[in-house]
């Protein structure tokens, strides 16, 4: 299964013509990290999503950032239809406050 952030970082690679090795030499990190980001089920910490973020340009920061997001409202086990992220920013904020107040 794939997540988002992995399809995020596959179309940002793509579109910037970078190899798994070339992005992960720019990233500080190594290829394997980044084709495990990619093939698996993968927990980012967040140092590793500084540095993918840093490292891809504004471009592609916020999709990847988003992507990352949505994989972890998945793993919480909540639908990212639930938290309309990307369309409205203020509602997100919202349900992400209610919700974190009933844990």
């Amino acid at each position: 299964m794939r997540t988002k952030i992995s399809l995020a970082i596959l179309n940002a690679l793509a579109s910037s013509n970078l190899t798994q090795t070339q992005f992960a030499a720019k990233a500080g990190t190594t290829q394997s990290t980044i084709n495990s980001i990619i093939s698996t089920d993968l927990r980012i910490t967040p140092e590793t999503l500084r540095k993918i973020t840093h490292a891809i340009g504004n471009n592609h920061n916020a999709s990847i950032l988003i992507a990352h997001l949505e994989d972890e409202i998945t793993r919480a086990g909540h639908k990212t239809t639930d938290f309309d992220i990307r369309h409205n920013p203020r509602e997100f904020n919202q349900k992400i406050t209610e919700t974190m107040s009933l844990s």
